[in-house]
């Protein structure tokens, strides 16, 4: 993952029919806090987009960051994203496994929901952080 964003077609199998998700990743290099490049981080950071259209909710995407940091422990940061606002129990359910997961890898993060507009454009080619129009 050094080159720009790959992306991973995910086959999916619901109710006797096939769909597929996409995923997004790119590499980042961690910082030392200063916005300089680290040499000596933990594997960098890593962002990733996924994108999906599921019957409850309709298109939906989740846009993630998560950091490793040789000094602390990892965070995870995470957008969901819809077109209309998802309901408030499916939000309290998403929000609840976003939290057992966090305490169950020792990750650390926080979770927004955002409706309608800011989605991110990851461009089909491979080629630099251009490619994300956000």
């Amino acid at each position: 993952l050094d080159d720009g964003w790959h992306t991973l077609p995910i086959p999916l199998y619901v109710d006797g029919m096939v769909s597929r998700m996409q995923m997004h990743l790119r590499r980042y290099k961690s910082t030392d806090g200063e916005g300089r490049g680290s040499a000596d981080a933990d594997g960098g950071n890593i962002r990733f987009v996924v994108e999906a259209d599921p019957i409850a909710t309709g298109p939906v995407q989740l846009d993630g960051l998560v950091r490793c940091q040789h000094d602390s422990a990892a965070t995870l940061d995470l957008i969901v994203r819809s077109q209309s606002p998802i309901a408030p129990e499916l939000r309290a359910d998403i929000a609840h496994l976003f939290t057992d997961s966090l305490a169950a890898t020792g990750l650390k993060g926080g979770l927004v929901f955002q409706a309608g507009a800011n989605w991110v454009k990851v461009a089909r080619e491979r080629a630099s952080a251009s490619n994300v129009i956000a």
